[in-house]
């Protein structure tokens, strides 16, 4: 089955895609233009094909099997038959000297601030590996992820409301592989290559426009994704930022070919692609429309403007493209038209004041992002329109994408998510102004300190003290994050932050409250970061080609398959992970009571799944298997103040009444008493 979920990851990630990259004859400069396009693609080509086999009713294991095989077969004859495809036999050690030498062409400031936007990506993709096997969010659950369900049950999705469905029809194919709609494994593994792919956008402009404000959006929009989203929300089954990806698609497609000044006509292939990506941010989520709206003014002012030197024959093939692309992604606009209608208005869960509205949209977002990080992007995004190349962004996407959340959409923060990317683009422009105009910081200007310290080869030099330096550095990072210290520090940080950052204003949409999770998140992947830095150090002189590696994965992925990856273990896994959120909810319920104690406490609990959970110090956990004779004979620690966390169902119900009515007689404080669980001191 694992090996299955991987075909369909690549399905859904780069196959269509790299077969129509090839016959569409879309050039592409480098990898990551590559891996953009064909994602952006793949989504795209998958939606109408899962929807015409559904229509006919055999969109099932057999047909998208044949259609893969296909697919492989195509994909063998226009990349490799005639010995293309130069990437895949380039070595680590020719990346590694590219990497190199591009970071001697940097000044100073652009090396500090470029090998941190790397150490920022890299830090998503160790995210990738540690992320849950279960959804956590309402709408995960009860909305996308049953849509993907029905798709993958042959049918067509019932109650999506004003919901387009390019997304769960993409993400359905994870479940028709596997052929079963019970596994949520491998809709949660790609989720985090959404922000990814927005993260590599800023990079690989920051490459081609040799310019440090596109490294500093990329960082800008990683502040965003931990402030604003957080790893729980975008690790999860959500089309929120899909959409942010195909949206600022069509942006760095539009840069990439043509800028956003220059009066060239971008050609039929460059339309093609941007209707492609705006169609599809349209069709994954409403607020999509307004970026494909976009994107035909634009193209129609490029038209316009290019008429004395634009051929008969490129114009009709422009005009036929859009059509064609629009006419084939509407399916579900035209199946479903009074409800897509419907959608644009909000109202009934908005206040009917305009004035509330505004006042609302505004505390929220004050919240969401927290009264510093609001300002700093109040402030560089008001500032970024003094400069050409983002004044644009700001008065024709940032601003009316604003405007209507405000007074039309402003019930979640989420429906903002569309012009997040150009936020973080903008206030990017704005910052460097601000360091420029204002506080006249320049490059040229950088501290002698810094300086010397990137003096000569700089921080990847060769001598062997940095050698040491850097793998005595990452080896404590791993060893420091896996510690229960680390981990308490993570939690006592994350609530102070809540407490006095957020002021209890941030949102939670999850079934898990507090921030367990989030902790795990964090200290699993950067000691998964700290240990794929030591790799790639220790593989940047190696001979291995990239192919070499992908055939490697191949292997392990059908290694793993029969062996530590089963459909049961992944399963068991999927158990585990449930298990857990129980866990980890009671801890939230019980975690500010225990801090504010200052005596020490023994937990007595017949929840096994407790015992995974790390508490915080002087309060340990006893698990009782048999809490009935436990409780009978009152054996007590007197060494601890103790407690009884338990699980209602495995009690007898002698023993539970007599608790109850022992705690009614002695009036004890009891901490919490639902259907399930029961908190109280012995």
């Amino acid at each position: 089955m694992f090996l299955l979920g991987i075909l369909s990851l690549s399905q859904i990630i780069v196959l269509p895609g790299l077969i129509a990259t090839k016959l569409l004859k879309i050039k592409t400069e480098n990898p990551l233009q590559l891996f953009l396009y064909s994602f952006g693609l793949s989504l795209y080509i998958n939606y109408p094909i899962v929807c015409l086999l559904t229509l006919f009713k055999i969109y099932t294991a057999g047909t998208i099997y044949i259609l893969f095989i296909i697919e492989l077969i195509i994909l063998y004859r226009i990349y490799f038959r005639h010995g293309t495809g130069s990437f895949w036999k380039k070595s680590i050690r020719d990346c590694y000297l590219t990497f190199v030498n591009y970071l001697g062409t940097l000044s100073p400031i652009r090396k500090l601030v470029f090998m941190f936007s790397c150490v920022c990506v890299l830090f998503f993709i160790s995210f990738i590996p540690i992320n849950s096997s279960i959804f956590y969010f309402s709408d995960a659950i009860y909305s996308w992820n049953r849509w993907a369900v029905d798709w993958a049950s042959n049918k067509f999705p019932y109650d999506t409301a004003h919901y387009p469905q390019l997304f769960s029809a993409n993400m359905s194919l994870c479940y028709v592989f596997t052929q079963n709609t019970s596994l949520q494994f491998f809709p949660k593994v790609i989720m985090p290559l959404f922000p990814i792919g927005i993260l590599l956008m800023f990079l690989d402009l920051s490459l081609i426009r040799k310019s440090i404000i596109h490294l500093t959006g990329l960082i800008i929009y990683t502040c965003i994704l931990l402030i604003f989203y957080s790893l729980l929300f975008i690790s999860d089954f959500n089309a929120d930022i899909p959409t942010s990806f195909l949206g600022f698609l069509v942006f760095y497609t539009i840069v990439r070919h043509t800028g956003l000044h220059e009066n060239i006509y971008p050609g039929s292939q460059v339309v093609l692609l941007i209707v492609i990506f705006a169609s599809s941010a349209a069709n994954t989520k409403m607020a999509g429309i307004y970026i494909l709206a976009a994107s035909l003014m634009w193209i129609a002012f490029k038209i316009y403007k290019a008429q004395s030197n634009l051929t008969k024959v490129e114009m009709i093939k422009s005009v036929v493209y859009i059509l064609i692309v629009l006419a084939i992604s509407s399916f579900w606009y035209l199946v479903k038209p009074v409800d897509m209608f419907n959608g644009l208005n909000q109202s009934p869960y908005l206040p009917s004041s305009y004035y509330e509205r505004f006042t609302n949209a505004i505390r929220m977002l004050f919240f969401s992002f927290g009264p510093a990080f609001s300002l700093f992007l109040l402030f560089t995004v008001l500032f970024s329109l003094f400069n050409n190349d983002s004044k644009y962004i700001v008065i024709t996407i940032i601003a009316p994408v604003l405007l209507m959340w405000i007074f039309f959409f402003s019930y979640d923060f989420r429906n903002l998510s569309i012009a997040v990317p150009f936020i973080a683009y903008a206030s990017a422009y704005g910052l460097e102004f601000i360091c420029k105009r204002v506080l006249y910081l320049s490059e040229d200007k950088t501290p002698k300190q810094i300086k010397e310290s990137f003096a000569a080869k700089g921080l990847l030099g060769n001598t062997q003290a940095r050698r040491v330096l850097f793998i005595l550095l990452a080896v404590s990072i791993i060893l420091i994050v896996n510690t229960n210290a680390f981990f308490n520090f993570g939690i006592n940080l994350s609530y102070f932050f809540y407490k006095i950052y957020f002021r209890y204003y941030r949102i939670v949409y999850t079934f898990e409250h507090g921030y367990y999770k989030y902790v795990e998140y964090f200290a699993g992947a950067l000691g998964i970061l700290s240990g794929l830095l030591l790799a790639l150090f220790v593989f940047r002189k190696s001979a291995i080609k990239i192919l070499h590696i992908v055939i490697f994965i191949a292997v392990s992925a059908a290694v793993l398959n029969f062996t530590f990856l089963t459909k049961e273990k992944l399963f068991s896994r999927q158990k585990y992970d449930t298990e857990m959120l129980t866990a980890h909810n009671l801890y939230y319920r019980i975690h500010a009571y225990l801090n504010s104690i200052n005596t020490s406490i023994q937990i007595i609990s017949n929840y096994k799944s407790l015992n995974e959970i790390i508490f915080p110090q002087g309060i340990s956990l006893k698990y009782s298997p048999n809490i009935n004779h436990e409780i009978l004979y009152k054996r007590e620690d007197k060494r601890y103040t103790n407690y009884l966390l338990l699980e209602k169902k495995l009690l007898n119900e002698t023993i539970l009444k007599r608790i109850e009515q022992n705690l009614a007689d002695s009036h004890s404080a009891i901490q919490f008493n639902d259907d399930k669980f029961l908190f109280t001191k012995l």
